[in-house]
């Protein structure tokens, strides 16, 4: 591995965080299913990349920009669709 791509997966790791606590809590208190076989990706991807349109920078539930969001749902829908999961 090279030192930037390291760094590169450093961020990118802290940035994933964030939005996967979030949703690991509001799975934890039952509000959400478990991501491996949540069909509301593709729905959710959009709609953060509209709050991102708009102008929203921070999600108002754990502050995360929105494409982080987006980039979190393109990955979990790819995990589904590979087999990864």
């Amino acid at each position: 591995m090279t030192n930037e791509q390291a760094e590169v997966l450093g961020w990118f790791h802290e940035m994933l965080r964030t939005v996967t606590a979030d949703g690991g809590r509001k799975r934890a208190a039952g509000t959400k299913p478990l991501w491996k076989v949540d069909s509301g990706h593709p729905s959710a991807l959009y709609r953060h990349l509209e709050a991102w349109e708009i102008g929203e920078r921070y999600d108002p539930d754990n502050g995360a920009h929105p494409l982080v969001a987006v980039a979190w749902r393109a990955l979990a829908i790819a995990a589904q669709e590979t087999g990864v999961v």
